[in-house]
Order: structure tokens, then C-alpha cells, then sequence
């Protein structure tokens, strides 16, 4: 179909794949997509990655032309292209076995593989669902996710809702109702307006790419994906995919509600409590202070106390699900180094996450010696 792929070789050493496209939307800081990158150091698999551009770059195959020639009325930019990186780029770096994963090649098959193997979590964020693989019977990554249910596997799945008219929801509610795979739809979060990822943890390992749960993605466009195997890297990715995903029913069940207080000093003389729970999305909250009850649909609460012993509760309105914390409130002459100060402060999410994927210079090569998911090789960097 057409080449979907997004992902650079640099030096022969770097490789950068991601599921984002080269625009201000995809790549921009702030309100802009959510998805997920890797930087893959390792001459290999750059290597392979070169050999796929220079193959699919070749004019030898009648499916390529010039630029001039598909764009003979295009201009040279004229504006300014500095740039400037961001100071608050999030930066981790793990040693790792790396599958290159290609559409229309093998990407299917080794989804099917990696989840039909998967023993303890699949947690996947997909953009897109096409209506050929939205079945929970047949041969398509959902059905394969409630396979894995089945044996155990934890598997929770968001879908974006921003585009989708009501039929990621509708979708999704299937999923709770018919598997037992934990499904969202979501709309935008803190930090980005859409989800436009597409990728999967599974056990100890991550999928990081351009690959679309889409027929054509699967298997007529050239995309390209790396599963990266670490539990390190697994972890980290796990981490910003429950932040997308929340808490659920079944959390509340299993885990119970925390809460937190945090002594303020609200200037004046005046103290007072900020109360914090987290609960499922749309809950409310009623939360208890001394006999002081309010409602709130926020997971948070402020009430002005004063010094002594205290006793504090919140309930999830409509349930019996409640949790208690005692705190104290010194006297003015004990206030330092006990008062946690209110400022003002802003955080901003960045939309596309980077693993920084690198180990110890010298010796460079394949450490894996047999057979991955697909029948790939697998690569690393020392």
C-alpha cells in the first residue's frame, strides 16, 4: 500500500523508531499525541534497518521515483530550521536483546507469537483497530489478548477515542463484557490530545513501532517495529502506559483506595490539610474530617485544621470502598521542617516517550545466538 514506517539510521550507529510522524503534532511537547520511541545503539541492527532503507529506497523496482519527479512544484525551504533541545527530556538507558519486526514481512506472525507465548502481562495502546480484526474469535491481536486472559495473562488494552465517534467505546465495553481483557477507550489525557500509539509490553519485553492494528498495516504496508527484551525497559514502558490507563474496578478491588495528607502552611498563621486519593475514572468522593464532610468529584480535598491529633477518611460515594489517615498539626512554634508549602508549579508530559538504548563501548555484535519471535535474529550493543 504505502510506506508508513518512521524511524532513521544515524551514522550507522544510531537507530531511532518510533510510532510518531515527523510533525509538530506528533513530535511537539505539551498537547500533542501520545506514542513511543526507542534509540537503539547498536551498529547491527542499524546495519539492518540501512539494508531495508537502501531496499526500499532502490529505483529498481518501478515502485520508486525522484522527489523532482513526484513533486516537480516544490520549493526549497527558506526558513529557519535551528533548533534548540528542551531541558527536561526524559532520559533512561538499559542494556537490551533487540527483533527488528517489518510489515509487510513478518509483523503479524510475530505478534501472534510474542502474545501466544506471553505468561504474565500484554498491556496494549493502539491508535487504530481496523473492522477486520475487531473480533474477539478470530485471528487478530484482541482475540489473542483474551486468549491469554484465559491462561492468566494480566492484559489491559486503551484505545484512542478522540477519532473514533463512539466505536472505542462501543468496542471496548465488548471487550469487559464478553473477555476478560481490561479495556478503555480513552479521549486525550494530561499532556496530549490523542493516542497515537502503537504499542504492546508483554512480559519482560516491549513493541515499539509504526505497526497499526490494521489489516493493511499488518500486511500490505512497509512498517517497521523492534521488540526490545528487558525488564528494565519493559518496566519503564509498563509505567507510562498505566498512567494513560488509570484505575479500574478491578484495582479498586485489589489494591483498595490509598490516601495521603499533607500538612500546608496557607500562609497567615493558618494550616491546613490537603487530602489525595485516586479512584476510577468519573468516581466521587466524600471525604471526612473531625466530623467535617464534603462531596467532591475530584481525587483531591483541602480543609483548614488546626494544631493537634486528626483523624481523616474518604469514600468512594456509591460504594463501601473507604480508606482512614491520621496525621498531626504541630503547634506554630513546631512548624519548621514539618509544613509542606504550596507553590505554584506546572507539569508538562512529554507526548512521545525515549528509551536511550546503549552499553559499554567496545565490542559490538549479536549476543543472541538462536531463533526470535518470527524467526528473527535478535541484536544488542556492548
Amino acid at each position: 500500500m504505502y510506506v508508513h514506517s518512521k524511524y532513521a539510521v544515524i551514522d550507522g550507529e544510531k537507530t531511532v523508531i518510533t510510532s510518531e510522524n515527523w510533525t509538530s503534532g506528533n513530535m511537539g511537547f505539551g498537547n500533542g499525541n501520545r506514542g513511543w520511541g526507542a534509540v537503539i545503539d547498536s551498529t547491527e541492527y542499524a546495519s539492518c534497518m540501512e539494508e531495508v532503507f537502501e531496499n526500499d529506497f532502490s529505483a529498481g523496482f518501478g515502485d520508486t521515483v525522484t522527489l523532482a519527479s513526484a513533486y516537480p512544484d516544490a520549493k526549497p525551504y527558506r526558513g529557519d530550521l535551528s533548533y534548540e533541545p528542551p531541558d527536561d527530556v526524559q532520559r533512561e538507558s538499559f542494556r537490551s536483546l533487540v527483533y527488528p519486526i517489518f510489515s509487510p514481512d513478518d509483523s503479524f506472525s510475530a505478534m501472534k507469537e510474542l502474545m501466544g507465548s506471553a505468561e504474565e502481562r500484554i498491556y496494549a495502546e493502539e491508535m487504530d483497530l481496523g473492522s477486520s480484526l475487531r473480533t474477539v474469535s478470530g485471528d487478530s491481536p484482541v482475540s489473542w489478548m483474551a486468549a491469554a486472559a484465559v491462561r492468566g495473562v494480566e492484559t489491559r488494552l486503551i484505545l484512542d477515542a478522540s477519532t473514533s465517534s463512539g466505536d472505542a467505546e462501543t468496542f471496548a465495553n465488548l471487550m469487559n463484557q464478553t473477555t476478560k481483557v481490561r479495556a478503555k477507550a480513552v479521549d486525550g489525557g494530561q499532556g496530549f490530545s490523542l493516542i497515537h500509539n502503537k504499542g504492546v509490553v508483554i512480559d519482560g519485553g516491549v513493541w515499539v513501532g509504526s505497526v497499526n492494528w490494521t489489516e493493511n498495516s499488518f500486511l500490505r504496508n512497509r512498517e517497521t517495529a523492534a521488540f526490545i527484551v528487558s525488564e528494565s525497559v519493559s518496566d519503564f514502558f509498563a509505567g507510562l502506559f498505566m498512567s494513560d490507563y488509570g484505575m479500574d474496578s478491578e484495582d479498586l478491588e485489589e489494591n483498595g483506595l490509598e490516601l495521603t495528607a499533607d500538612v500546608v502552611d496557607t500562609g497567615g498563621g493558618r494550616r491546613s490539610v490537603v487530602l489525595r486519593t485516586s479512584g476510577p475514572e468519573g468516581s466521587s468522593y466524600i471525604w471526612n474530617i473531625d466530623g467535617d464532610i464534603r462531596r467532591s468529584e475530584h481525587p483531591s480535598a483541602m480543609f483548614s485544621v488546626s494544631p493537634g491529633h486528626h483523624t481523616a477518611s474518604v469514600t468512594l460515594e456509591g460504594t463501601e470502598v473507604s480508606q482512614t489517615a491520621e496525621f498531626d498539626v504541630p503547634s506554630e512554634d513546631g512548624l519548621s521542617g514539618c509544613i509542606i508549602y504550596l507553590t505554584a508549579a506546572s507539569v508538562i508530559l512529554v507526548g512521545t516517550a525515549a528509551a536511550f538504548l546503549h552499553g559499554r563501548r567496545g565490542n559490538r555484535g549479536r549476543r543472541y545466538g538462536g531463533q526470535g519471535p518470527g524467526n528473527l535474529n535478535a541484536y544488542t550493543r556492548w
